[in-house]
């Protein structure tokens, strides 16, 4: 018990109640939630360059030293009757591909880590985006896509729905780049 004159502690709640403005539904929102959002801006945004969800992915184009190349996903049965995924380049020329690969480059542009955001661009020359050195567009639920461009030793990028640039860690991205430049 604290003493007279003393204040009791209140203690942290463990949750929070949210509710959209204009609809009765109420959310259950879990403490941590709270604390990451009075951090601000900066911890929510993604500090990935794009996660992609290779199961939910049907294809994909990527744009690289002037060449398109287009990659699509089709699913068989195996002889036990599971699914298996083959993934194959459809274009400029036809040619199976090991899933590993592919999908490893695509798990890569998850692993790619935003070390700065840019939210007032100059021109997308300044940041060698104005050619970019690698395009890739993934078709999943709906499309979406990186560029990624190089300047003065820096590796810099733009993703659709973001209009901010993202500066990236070289090492990572240069990973990336040589991932796609594979397959």
């Amino acid at each position: 018990n604290p003493s007279p004159g003393e204040k009791a502690e209140k203690p942290k709640p463990t949750k929070y109640y949210a509710r959209q403005a204009g609809t009765g539904l109420v959310a259950v929102v879990p403490a941590t939630l709270a604390d990451d959002l009075a951090k601000g801006m900066g911890e929510l945004r993604a500090k990935r360059l794009l996660e992609v969800a290779t199961y939910e992915t049907e294809g994909f184009d990527v744009v690289a030293g002037g060449t398109k190349k287009t990659y699509a996903k089709s699913t068989t049965k195996d002889k036990d009757g599971f699914d298996k995924t083959q993934w194959k380049r459809t274009a400029p020329d036809a040619k199976e591909l090991e899933t590993t690969k592919v999908e490893d480059a695509l798990f890569k542009m998850g692993g790619v880590e935003v070390a700065e955001f840019v939210d007032q661009p100059q021109p997308l020359a300044a940041y060698g985006l104005d050619a970019p050195v690698l395009k890739v567009t993934v078709k999943a639920k709906g499309e979406s896509w990186i560029e990624v461009g190089k300047k003065d030793g820096a590796v810099y990028a733009r993703r659709s729905g973001d209009a901010a640039l993202l500066k990236l860690d070289p090492a990572k991205a240069d990973e990336l780049l040589k991932a796609f430049a594979e397959l």
